[in-house]
């Protein structure tokens, strides 16, 4: 005979694996109605050479960031550490640490914290910043950064 506790248990756990893909739909449901209506400014490359990042930010509107993926650095290459006496000595880089995931080409993600969010300060159309309003079905901006 079954428990009444194991009955619950798989219960609960189903009604949580059901939330969570409910909520991955509705997410995937608003990336691929930005993807299908956006334009992307002049200079920009085609949507499926970016890998696109999505959060809803605090203002309540969608938040994403196109962004041309970054070359992996070759660990061969080396960085310098400068000496006390000015000089300079050759020594393994330390890897890079992102609190955004590093996706390739056409990858995709919704993040659920606005702060994890990739920030390029310049590079042109290899980062592109959109704000859509999900109440309006508008866009309230789609810019390409300046360059440096």
């Amino acid at each position: 005979m079954i428990s009444l506790k194991k009955v619950f248990a798989a219960f609960g756990l189903g009604l949580l694996l059901a939330g969570c893909a409910t909520e991955s739909s509705q997410t995937d449901k608003i990336m691929d109605q930005i993807e299908s209506t956006i334009s992307l400014p002049s200079g920009a490359s085609e949507i499926g050479s970016y890998a696109r990042y999505y959060t809803k930010s605090e203002n309540g509107l969608v938040t994403a960031v196109y962004l041309s993926p970054f070359e992996k650095s070759d660990p061969n290459d080396g960085c310098s550490e400068i000496m006390p006496d000015d000089s300079l000595k050759d020594v393994p880089c330390p890897e890079r640490e992102y609190a955004y995931p590093l996706l390739e080409s056409g990858q995709r993600v919704w993040l659920e914290d606005f702060r994890n969010m990739p920030v390029v300060f310049d590079g042109g159309c290899i980062y592109i910043e959109i704000e859509y309003d999900l109440k309006t079905q508008k866009y309230i901006s789609i810019a390409c950064n300046g360059e440096a």
